[in-house]
């Protein structure tokens, strides 16, 4: 995820900009370090997990009613990051 996130903003693409109080509160709920974190924030890439794995995702700005989502799946995850998804919806609004 990260290394896609990168590439596609090195090639000129603009990711989506996630409000910083939403990887405030994934350190409250997980574990992950503060390197990941730092890395999420800045690429604002969305993060979920359940019993039996994690989810990444993070969204292209919107152009015109396009946009696409960068997705990686880890382990056996069987969800969509439906808890991540007023947070799109938010910072979709905020960008347009």
């Amino acid at each position: 995820m990260v290394a896609a996130a990168c590439r596609f903003r090195e090639a000129g693409g603009r990711l989506l900009p996630v409000p910083a109080n939403y990887h405030d509160d994934l350190a409250a709920r997980y574990d992950l370090t503060g390197e990941e974190l730092k890395t999420y924030r800045e690429l604002g890439i969305l993060y979920d997990r359940d019993a039996e794995g994690e989810f990444r995702h993070c969204y292209t700005q919107t152009v015109g009613r396009i946009f696409f989502e960068l997705v990686q799946r880890d382990g056996g995850y069987r969800g969509y990051g439906a808890q991540n998804a007023p947070v799109r919806l938010a910072a979709q609004h905020a960008v347009t």
